[in-house]
């Protein structure tokens, strides 16, 4: 049985944590004083896995409410799964992950995400899902007609370099935040929660801003890591990067300035990660920077996501689909059908019901790697058109269900 935790289950849950992990936590006894100290502070998200009226296991679900258009949708990242040593073999794991997912579209979750060993969690339904970043390469040799040169500092106009500085977070807090919320909010996917909720970075080397006439127009948050980490985590990492609209540049520049800060360490690779965004590419395209657009799937282990709740996905999506269909004529049912699941929704008037009863009408069935991705935007059904099952459709349905899933430019972010 599954239930939410309450204020008397804290140290039990340390105590599962700690005997499960057991390596992870020895090879830095701090982690366990700090989950103590979040623990105190939130319970919220934390599930507790009991049998035979014995607690055995836990986990955590960390909701997130993504914006789609004016839609909301409620995505759970799935953590923190744990039996203690003792209880382990006996297939009590799978019992866990199985009860808290259906505790998860009890409470209409939508889409569940985490990161973990594929071949296992894939009996869970969930499925990889790809990242996207950009891999900067800087003092590599290339081909200058018939010699090689190596490629050195990259040129740069002098105001560029004085609009640039390091982050402060007594001076910048406030603007700072209005521009990250103001910029996440032209995305699909971006978490719809208010400024403060977003944080604010610590100062570092690499927590940057762009100004202009003595206003932040851009940011940039990155780190620097001893070594390279994964293939999207170079050693100088950029974990986001913004900007006002019309202030393109302050992008460009920054960029500009990591790479060469990064040719006077040695550095030779830069990952950051960045919207689903083609102005993203013409930006950067404009400047003399080496680089790679990457989308990757990982391997053994990596990025998975999943539809946990059909229907309430369906339903938390009405008000963008019916903004996206607003004085259409359409009218008719649509019988929508993924691996796991199926939802019936009407349109009538510009108007969308969801969860309706009858026979006949559109019957799609679809992926659900592809009804994910058409649902954050990345893909549109015209692209999926030709793998839809179901009988032929007719051009206007055809049209009409791609303006109910259209592509738009996305965040790349807290969904992979």
């Amino acid at each position: 049985m599954i239930r939410a935790a309450v204020r008397g289950d804290m140290e039990t849950i340390v105590r599962i944590q700690a005997g499960a992990f057991q390596k992870h936590y020895e090879e830095d006894a701090s982690r366990l004083d700090r989950l103590r100290e979040n623990l105190s502070r939130k319970l919220a998200g934390w599930l507790m896995f009991e049998k035979d009226g014995k607690t055995i296991g836990c986990a955590h679900v960390l909701p997130q409410t993504l914006r789609i258009g004016k839609a909301k949708i409620v995505k759970g990242d799935l953590g923190y799964v744990a039996i203690p040593p003792e209880y382990q073999g006996q297939g009590l794991g799978h019992q866990l992950l199985t009860e808290a997912l259906a505790w998860m579209k009890e409470q209409d979750y939508d889409l569940s995400r985490l990161g973990g060993l594929v071949k296992f969690y894939r009996r869970f339904g969930y499925q990889r899902f790809f990242r996207r970043f950009l891999e900067i390469k800087a003092g590599i040799m290339a081909r200058a007609g018939a010699s090689m040169v190596q490629e050195g500092e990259l040129p740069m106009p002098e105001v560029w370099k004085k609009a640039i500085r390091r982050f402060s977070r007594k001076k910048d807090e406030t603007s700072f935040l209005a521009v990250r919320s103001a910029f996440q909010k032209n995305y699909q996917g971006s978490m719809d929660v208010s400024p403060k909720e977003l944080g604010v970075p610590g100062e570092s080397p690499l927590a940057l801003v762009f100004e202009d006439k003595g206003k932040i127009v851009a940011y940039l948050l990155g780190g620097e890591y001893p070594e390279e980490m994964t293939e999207a985590e170079a050693r100088i990492t950029i974990g986001e990067v913004g900007y006002r609209r019309g202030y393109e540049h302050g992008l460009a520049a920054m960029l500009l300035h990591v790479h060469n800060l990064a040719l006077e360490k040695g550095i030779h690779r830069i990952t950051v990660r960045t919207p689903f965004d083609p102005e993203f590419i013409r930006v950067l395209s404009t400047t003399p920077v080496r680089f790679n657009l990457v989308e990757t799937y990982e391997g053994a282990s990596g990025n998975m996501l999943q539809v946990v709740n059909l229907r309430s996905l369906i339903e938390h999506l009405v008000p963008e689909l019916e903004a996206r269909i607003k004085g259409s004529t359409w009218q008719g049912t649509i019988l929508l059908q993924i691996e796991k699941d199926e939802v019936r929704l009407a349109a009538k008037g510009g108007r969308i019901r969801v969860g309706v009863r009858g026979k006949g009408g559109i019957k799609l069935s679809i992926k659900e790697f592809y009804l994910m991705q058409m649902v954050l935007g990345m893909l549109s059904f015209d692209e999926i058109r030709h793998l839809v099952g179901g009988r032929k459709l007719r051009p206007r349905d055809a049209a009409f269900l791609n303006d109910l899933f259209p592509r738009r430019a996305v965040y790349s972010g807290v969904w992979g």
